[in-house]
């Protein structure tokens, strides 16, 4: 690094000195080109097998390939069982409708459902209750017979 700055300083002097200045620049691109080939080629046998940029590029490479693939496997679940959830439901031509529409059908059909549930709950309660009033008035109007047949 101090080479490099003498060497553009003496530039620069010659340069004040009258130097032409395009001499004065293809100098100074020599000059930087010179010093940065110099410190830019390799100085250990490891640099030249295994540049480490390869490395970290390789590792980025496949931590994306391993992500891309549990990304692609999240999706096929994903598909696989909005497809399950569409032949579940009552209108089955439009099987091939979008994943919007299925999971919307499915939350109307869900609704539907518990809809239904509550009213047979009630009106298993209701029958429950007249029941319970047969039975009470069936008990109190039965005839008794206490003679032995």
């Amino acid at each position: 690094m101090y080479t490099k700055l003498n060497s553009l300083a003496v530039n620069r002097s010659h340069a004040l000195d009258g130097t032409s200045l395009g001499s004065h620049l293809k100098t100074t691109r020599e000059t930087c080109a010179e010093s940065y080939n110099s410190s830019s080629e390799p100085q250990t046998s490891y640099q030249t097998h295994d540049n480490p940029n390869d490395h970290l590029y390789e590792k980025r490479k496949r931590r994306r390939e391993s992500h891309n693939a549990v990304e692609r496997r999240r999706r096929d679940v994903i598909n696989d069982q909005i497809y399950r959830l569409s032949t579940l439901l009552p209108d089955k031509e439009s099987n091939k409708t979008n994943k919007g529409a299925v999971l919307r059908r499915s939350v109307d059909y869900i609704h539907l459902m518990q809809d239904t549930l509550r009213q047979y709950q009630q009106r298993i309660h209701e029958m429950e209750r007249i029941l319970e009033i047969y039975q009470r008035t069936e008990t109190s109007y039965r005839p008794f017979s206490h003679a032995p047949l």
